[in-house]
């Protein structure tokens, strides 16, 4: 990884007529034809729940979207998060995503690169949004009830959390909504 990234994988994508077909964490599946899943792009779209936090001097997360039904242990999370550069990005992101379970107790922990590395914040367009979907694989045991999604981003070749405004009180996390998770045999479930 290093700031030609995203450009290598625009080549590779043009000369291949490739397109994201689907996609669970950081797997991606790149394929010829039409796109079947969205990862990062720019949108007209606002946020379904606008709770901005800004990272550092550059970066603002504008909000989410609710997750709106519930997933079965095992399933699949979209997390879909609405983002805005507001000043020079000279680094890689990474975000790192906790989920806390009913009791408030971490679940699991995933590293993710912010705009995957194909679209990295540092080649966005400034002032324009953009849309991010993130599909977390939840682990099978996981158990019912309501879980809440934190974020906080980080930056790669000159490592350090970025701060986080508001301050949360969280170690620089942002809350970026929940999701329920649905017990054995129910909708969802």
């Amino acid at each position: 990884m290093d700031l030609g990234t995203s450009r290598r994988w625009w080549d590779l994508i043009a000369k291949n007529g490739l397109s994201p077909v689907a996609s669970t964490d950081d797997v991606v599946l790149l394929l010829r034809g039409p796109p079947a899943v969205e990862l990062c792009s720019r949108t007209e779209a606002r946020p379904e729940d606008s709770e901005p936090a800004t990272f550092g001097d550059s970066l603002a997360c504008l909000g989410y979207d609710r997750a709106t039904a519930p997933v079965a242990p095992g399933g699949v999370v979209p997390i879909r998060t609405y983002w805005m550069r507001t000043g020079a990005v000279p680094d890689l992101q990474l975000a790192e995503i906790v989920v806390l379970g009913p009791d408030g107790a971490p679940l699991l922990r995933r590293l993710h690169f912010l705009g995957y590395t194909i679209y990295p914040p540092r080649e966005w367009a400034e002032r324009e949004v953009v849309r991010e979907t993130y599909r977390l694989q939840l682990p099978r045991g996981t158990k019912p009830g309501p879980y809440r999604v934190l974020l906080r981003l980080s930056c790669v070749l000159r490592p350090g959390v970025l701060p986080t405004r508001p301050a949360t009180g969280t170690d620089g996390f942002a809350d970026i909504g929940g999701f329920e998770v649905a017990a054995q045999g129910s909708p969802g479930g």
